[in-house]
């Protein structure tokens, strides 16, 4: 472990900016994940990372109405305490909630909170779309130049 003399000396070694601080990184990669004025996808992908939380999600799409969390345990094979957890990111990222009603606890989809994330998406895949579009027609430009040479040669 360093001391304080030890920081202070190895700041004057490296100067008085640091030119990849790790203040400056994270404001860069906050500019990037933030990007589309839609804060909180980074909670909506991070909390569909896991496949058990998209089946999680997925089952309860089908119902419209709160479905009981025992119900849910036993259409995923899985203890309470554990569709708990899975819940609990499901639940930080907006995408359900949870409720009591005597001794049961319900959990409800909010499908709208995907909105953003397909918006996103979208316009990543019109990106794309004219990326490869862009591609193809230079490829059929070399496949036609290719041709022409072939053709001159003989």
């Amino acid at each position: 472990m360093r001391t304080t003399s030890q920081d202070a000396s190895l700041k004057g070694t490296l100067g008085a900016r640091e030119p990849c601080s790790s203040g400056r990184i994270a404001r860069i990669l906050t500019r990037m994940v933030y990007n589309g004025g839609a804060p909180d996808l980074d909670a909506v992908f991070g909390a569909l990372a896991h496949p058990t939380r998209r089946r999680i999600v997925v089952g309860l799409a089908r119902c419209p109405e709160p479905v009981r969390m025992g119900d849910v345990a036993a259409e995923q094979s899985m203890s309470l305490q554990l569709l708990d957890k899975h819940v609990a990111v499901l639940e930080r990222a907006g995408l359900v909630s949870r409720s009591t009603a005597g001794r049961e606890r319900h959990v409800h989809v909010h499908p709208q909170v995907l909105t953003p994330a397909v918006r996103w998406m979208e316009s990543i895949a019109d990106y794309w779309n004219g990326q490869l579009d862009s591609l193809e027609s230079y490829v059929g430009r070399l496949a036609a130049t290719d041709r022409a040479e072939r053709r001159d040669r003989r």
